[in-house]
């Protein structure tokens, strides 16, 4: 039949080598030679050996550019890595999940074919999203086992200075750690152009631009580092970094411009030496970190120290990323002089009842009377010095503060039926217990918000379980912290609490 046919109707039916190519794709496209990066173009090589330590994908990147790579980018790969990487991700999901992404590789082109670029979200996070579009299945980026991914599926970064190799690595974090400092030197030395400057204690004069042109043409951060006595303006790549950094150095530079203020203020504050003696009944010899260099003070002095301080915070809470010409500087400035001391006896007042409230704890706590279990009393001696560690009216955020009378309370109900339930106080101690080792076992990582949401989410399950009348707020429940453990626990990487 095909034989019969003129020439015309053969050439009709027939497809060329383009034609049968998906998406018309070549192996320039699927494999780049060059990623872009700001104005810059990072080389890009490849090596199909497995075993080999640059299997895969190869990243030369110049030390001065090293922190402002984005990791984000970086989990795409080459777009001839895609399918690989989403089928291998799918195959890592628990078996619960995996089961409705039968047959893997299947979705994984479907996948390919619906992003032929890099988006602003990772890989892992964009897939997530497709599979459960598609399919309807709840599903996270943290459910994939990134980790247990084979190496050539992760970037292999060569970081090189001049023409000499630093070192080789699929994990960014990693060169970061051992060699982040130099490449920020060797940043901030191309970028700043003048901008940089140390030993600051008053506002610069120049305006603080939010970027400006580095090496390579990537955007550069400039921002105000706290140095302690002083500050500096220092020019990074990462804007995450810059946006962290500036309003610690803005706050610095606040509280040298008002240190007088805040002087006049503690002497100022109407303390009776009552309230004094119960904040140092609390107080220790723990290293203290403050502005006001409170250490070795008299009982009142620290808390007239403390409590200004945490007026002082309490005005400077938000707005000061935006802080960053010497105007909006003396603006802020005037507006903290004029409210620090009136904010300082409002928190003078919240102090006494706390501080009342505390010594009406104490009192139960430390009474001899017959029939605690030690181990309750102990929980709730415990749980008393983490609601009231040194320091604690100056460093716990203004909306807690608020509500400690609340917990104060439900201590003391607490206590009271311990006395006489015991058993049913020890059954409610075990349902806290991972939440509140899973805090202790956090270290620094517990400062991240999302620990310190758990922290006081963690004090509302106590008034819901030890003190129900006295209304627990947003909703808590032990499912609900759990969920939000074990979401802390995949994102930090922190060991799972023994519970």
């Amino acid at each position: 039949w095909y034989g019969r046919l003129p020439a015309l109707q053969k050439a009709a039916l027939e497809w060329s080598l383009d034609d049968l190519l998906v998406g018309d794709e070549s192996e320039v496209a699927r494999f780049p030679a060059f990623i872009a990066l700001g104005e810059a173009r990072l080389a890009v090589g490849y090596r199909f050996e497995p075993g080999a330590i640059d299997d895969g994908m190869t990243v030369t990147v110049p030390l001065q550019l090293l922190n402002a790579l984005d990791p984000t980018r970086l989990s795409w790969l080459a777009p001839g890595f895609v399918v690989d990487k989403a089928t291998a991700l799918i195959k890592s999901l628990p078996k619960t999940l995996r089961r409705n992404f039968v047959p893997a590789p299947d979705f994984a082109r479907a996948f390919s074919e619906a992003h032929p670029q890099a988006t602003a979200d990772t890989l892992a996070g964009e897939l997530a999203r497709f599979l459960h579009k598609l399919t309807g299945t709840a599903i996270l980026a943290t459910d994939f086992d990134e980790p247990s991914l084979e190496p050539y599926l992760r970037a292999n970064l060569r970081l090189v200075d001049d023409r000499t190799v630093l070192a080789e690595s699929r994990d960014l974090a990693d060169l970061r750690s051992r060699f982040g400092a130099r490449a920020a030197a060797a940043f901030a030395e191309k970028a700043a152009d003048g901008l940089a400057r140390q030993a600051l204690t008053v506002f610069p004069q120049t305006p603080i631009p939010l970027s400006v042109p580095g090496a390579g043409g990537v955007p550069a951060y400039p921002a105000l580092h706290d140095d302690g006595d002083s500050v500096s303006l220092r020019v990074h790549a990462e804007r995450d970094v810059a946006q962290r950094e500036h309003p610690r150095g803005v706050r610095r530079l606040l509280a040298i411009a008002l240190a007088d203020r805040r002087r006049q203020a503690r002497k100022q504050l109407p303390l009776s030496p009552k309230t004094g003696l119960l904040y140092a009944a609390i107080e220790s010899a723990a290293p203290r970190v403050q502005l006001s260099n409170s250490v070795g003070l008299k009982e009142g002095d620290r808390l007239r120290a403390d409590i200004v301080d945490g007026a002082f915070d309490a005005l400077l809470a938000g707005g000061l990323e935006m802080i960053r010409d010497a105007a909006a500087f003396a603006a802020r400035a005037d507006e903290v002089a004029r409210d620090l001391f009136p904010e300082a006896v409002r928190r003078l007042r919240q102090a006494e009842t706390i501080l009342a409230a505390i010594a009406q704890v104490r009192a139960k706590l430390d009474s001899p009377l017959i029939g605690w279990a030690s181990g309750n009393l102990d929980d709730m001696r415990a749980h008393l010095a983490a609601l009231t560690p040194p320091g604690f009216l100056r460093d716990v955020p203004a909306e807690a503060l608020r509500e400690y009378p609340r917990y104060l309370n439900a201590l003391a109900l607490r206590g009271e039926r311990a006395l006489r339930d015991p058993v049913r106080d020890q059954a409610r101690m075990l349902e806290l217990k991972p939440f509140s080792e899973a805090l202790a076992l956090a270290g620094n990582a517990a400062a991240a918000p999302g620990w310190q949401a758990l922290r006081w989410e963690l004090e509302e399950l106590r008034v819901s379980l030890f003190a129900q009348e006295l209304g627990a707020r947003g909703g808590v429940s032990p499912k609900k912290l759990a969920a939000r453990l074990a979401q802390l626990g995949k994102v930090t990487g922190s060991p799972p609490s023994r519970g």
